[in-house]
């Protein structure tokens, strides 16, 4: 399990962006900013930055859920967010340089959290299951986009539809430990994996602010003295249940 002193696997991206240079001293200025350990690469920062965001989409998520009537005025709502959450991870699995985000990044995203070696998964994989029925990666996706337009229906790639009615309440509270399960295996395989630090180096992420890698630093070190929690048991904290 990685450490608080561990690093990615590669110190300067094999495959550098054509903006690499700049882009690493900002995160190296983060770095500072937010007290991280000097030994840190710039994409470790990156790293701990794209962790620390994702964490807060998380905590608003929980903030959205403690509505008393959640299921029904902020369930919807919380779902986008969560989402959001999942496109983020995608962005820097796929090392999407766009501005702008795609069904490409919340689909690699959902692939993620099913399987990290994302051999042989289609659209059609399910992800999750609840007691009333399993969701797929493309049944997920399209509730993402209904939960952002508020459409009734997403047409489905594959020429198909999917209806929704009612929102199920349990799929949101499944979601932490899968979360957690699939950005410890990210955080993990960035440790071994040149081609997951390239795709990080590639992906577009402003580093605007010091407050993403502060909290990727200390949520994960609290009552730690110096050694990291695991990241699936910092986010399998979150209680989304209904």
């Amino acid at each position: 399990m990685a450490g608080l002193l561990d690093n990615v696997k590669l110190k300067i991206p094999t495959v550098k962006p054509e903006n690499w240079s700049r882009e690493a001293r900002l995160w190296k200025a983060l770095n500072r900013e937010a007290g991280g350990h000097s030994r840190f690469f710039p994409l470790t920062v990156k790293a701990g930055y794209v962790i620390g965001v994702i964490y807060g989409i998380c905590q608003s998520v929980s903030q959205l859920l403690a509505h008393p009537r959640a299921q029904q005025i902020t369930y919807i709502p919380a779902y986008q967010l969560f989402s959001s959450a999942v496109e983020v991870l995608g962005r820097c699995i796929r090392g999407n340089s766009d501005l702008w985000g795609s069904v490409a990044d919340l689909k690699t995203g959902f692939k993620w959290l099913a399987n990290s070696d994302q051999v042989g998964l289609h659209d059609d994989t399910v992800v999750v299951k609840t007691s009333s029925r399993g969701y797929t990666i493309d049944a997920l996706t399209a509730l993402a986009y209904y939960a952002a337009q508020g459409g009734t229906k997403k047409k489905r790639e594959s020429g198909g539809t999917h209806h929704f009615g009612e929102i199920d309440p349990e799929i949101l509270g499944k979601m932490p430990p899968l979360l957690g399960d699939g950005l410890q295996r990210y955080w993990d395989k960035l440790q071994t994996s040149k081609r997951l630090c390239n795709k990080l180096a590639q992906a577009r992420v402003i580093a605007l602010s010091d407050w993403p890698v502060l909290r990727s630093w200390l949520v994960r070190d609290q009552g730690n003295k110096g050694a990291l929690p695991p990241v699936s048991e910092v986010f399998g904290e979150f209680d989304w249940s209904l």
